[in-house]
């Protein structure tokens, strides 16, 4: 849930209050635990064999990849 698109500026945003994770958040700013978020979710969509399953909690978001991401159903 921490990941959402902003069709309005056409930008991923994190929003870190969604974001629990203590040990990634301690001793980092903002900027260093979005970016590590982002190149976190990157890691995993990039890094399937036969396939991911990819679900967005958020609507905008769902919209905005499946522009990018064929349904195989």
């Amino acid at each position: 849930k921490e990941i959402d698109y902003n069709p309005e500026t056409n930008q991923i945003e994190i929003d870190l209050n969604l974001f629990f994770d203590r040990n990634v958040k301690a001793g980092c700013d903002d900027l260093t635990v979005k970016r590590y978020i982002i190149n976190t979710y990157t890691t995993m969509l990039t890094r399937g064999i036969k396939g991911c399953y990819v679900y967005a909690c958020n609507k905008n978001l769902r919209d905005y990849l499946s522009r990018f991401i064929a349904n195989a159903n």
